[in-house]
């Protein structure tokens, strides 16, 4: 999609009801959560087409890179784990526990941890990437979904979808610092650049709610179309 021109470039067929798009670190790939197909499709953006297709968990969601581009991670809604997939070698290297409905995933700057929302669970798991194990569990609200991390990695924003918040969290200590109230069923969250303002989108009040971090209060209500889910800010 050429964003300038607004008007589509190129349509690449994937797998089955693709979910979660993410280009690597060094912009030569994007990786596909086909969550019909519990695969991963990796397509060469030079080339404009599939290059590779990789079996994971049940119902895959989203992918997060380490900072090298090493390692991708996939959050696998269907089957409570993450898969862990070289992608020099572009094969699967670990399953990692996670949680029922594991979905919204970020990696620490350090590329040291992981952090796991588990909607069925109401908390975020968090794992050592050194161990492939999960190393700390956090109660949040209702059904934790979308999750976002600010480029420091020093905050962490969930959302909530059972009961109509944000939760952050401060991710050295580990702890809650604020909860605040949003639209209904709010499902991906992203920081601005600077970590300033959160955006979420609210799938039933069809709107965009902007947090100030700040004071973490709602500073603004977007309407938007109907059913809004994911989200992107420009950098």
């Amino acid at each position: 999609f050429d964003i300038a021109a607004n008007r589509e470039v190129v349509s690449i067929p994937a797998g089955t009801k693709t979910h979660g798009v993410s280009v690597t670190p060094d912009g030569q790939y994007l990786y596909t959560a086909n969550v019909g197909a519990n695969t991963v499709s990796i397509i060469s953006l030079a080339e404009q087409k599939v290059i590779e297709t990789i079996p994971v968990g049940k119902k895959p969601m989203l992918t997060v890179f380490s900072p090298d581009g090493h390692y991708a991670y996939v959050s696998n809604g269907g089957s409570a784990d993450v898969t862990v997939i070289d992608t020099w070698e572009r094969k699967t290297v670990a399953e990692v526990f996670a949680g029922k409905d594991a979905m919204g995933i970020a990696i620490t700057p350090s590329g040291g941890e992981l952090w796991v929302t588990e909607g069925a669970e109401d908390q975020v798991s968090i794992i050592s990437t050194a161990t492939n194990t999960v190393v700390a569990d956090m109660t949040l609200g209702r059904e934790a979904h979308g999750l976002a991390m600010t480029r420091d990695g020093k905050l962490v924003a969930v959302a909530n979808r059972g009961n109509d918040t944000v939760s952050f969290v401060d991710v050295l200590r580990r702890t809650t610092i604020a909860t605040v109230s949003v639209g209904k069923r709010p499902d991906i969250p992203v920081f601005t650049p600077d970590g300033k303002e959160l955006y979420v989108t609210s799938r039933d009040t069809e709107t965009v709610e902007v947090i100030d971090v700040a004071t973490y209060t709602v500073i603004a209500s977007i309407p938007v179309g109907k059913d809004p889910h994911g989200i992107v800010v420009l950098p």
